[in-house]
């Protein structure tokens, strides 16, 4: 009647027309998530142009679903504020040493917040 009710396994799942009603179907598959090009600035005040693939997975629907409007576009913006924060600490020299921990940073903010 309007309210989340339950997540349906995989499978045969009966349903009453008139009152159970499926609002939100997710694949839970890996997704991948282009970023773009954007600029950061290092901590030596040097520019760079950013840009990045994103590899994604929903692993709870719930909060997919009712956590946020686009979660797609969320997790993009997330990881965008994320890498110009971290490359805005690093000096020139340092990014392209760091893009391992620069990953994982980004990795660790993403699963904080989901």
């Amino acid at each position: 009647m309007g309210r989340f009710y339950k997540i349906l396994e995989p499978g045969v799942a009966f349903l009453f027309p008139c009152l159970d009603n499926i609002q939100y179907i997710h694949t839970l598959k890996e997704m991948t998530i282009e970023i773009p090009q954007q600029e950061a600035i290092t901590l030596d005040n040097v520019q760079l142009d950013l840009d990045a693939v994103l590899y994604v997975r929903v692993v709870d629907p719930y909060k997919a679903s009712y956590g946020v409007q686009d979660p797609e576009f969320a997790i993009s913006q997330l990881a965008m504020t994320v890498m110009r924060a971290e490359v805005g600490k690093l000096m020139l020299d340092n990014v392209f040493r760091e893009r391992a921990n620069l990953n994982l940073a980004i990795v660790g903010e993403c699963l904080l917040v989901s």
